[in-house]
């Protein structure tokens, strides 16, 4: 008669706390294939689908790639995602977003997104022109929230 309890809260309690980390190969969209970070420069204006590491203090956010080779090739890139798109997002989309934004410091997230590439602007983008660039998201796919490693 306890076995079965003692099951049943362990699932609740495992199954409800699990973090979600990250999730490769991504999402397959039949579309269109997806397009490595460090080659949004060569497709400036052109819809594509990328993957992005998002992460920011207070009002200074960008996104950027997984590798620091390629971070040295492109700038820190703003993320622009208009509001009709922003408004639009799945509710549980939208909190993991929020989330990372309310806990900024343990968290970034792990963007899967269409969009266009954009470095036409010689003062910058985002919170006083800081990133160089911007990725204008036309739809997520997917947000990841990774909670960042402590530094020993």
């Amino acid at each position: 008669m306890k076995r079965p309890a003692i099951l049943i809260l362990c699932v609740f309690l495992f199954g409800c706390t699990s973090q979600k980390q990250i999730i490769f190969p991504p999402p397959v969209l039949s579309m269109t294939e997806l397009t490595d970070f460090c080659d949004l420069p060569n497709h400036k204006n052109e819809e594509v689908y990328v993957r992005g590491v998002y992460s920011g203090v207070d009002e200074y956010w960008w996104v950027t790639s997984f590798t620091s080779k390629c971070n040295q090739k492109i700038p820190n890139t703003d993320l622009d995602i208009p509001n009709k798109i922003y408004l639009g997002l799945d509710q549980k989309l939208r909190s993991k977003l929020e989330n990372v934004h309310e806990y900024y410091w343990n968290r970034y997230a792990i963007i899967d997104m269409i969009g266009t590439y954009d470095d036409s602007n010689p003062n910058g983008y985002g919170h006083l022109g800081q990133n160089k660039a911007r990725f204008i998201v036309k739809r997520i796919i997917d947000i990841q929230v990774v909670l960042k490693k402590k530094q020993p």
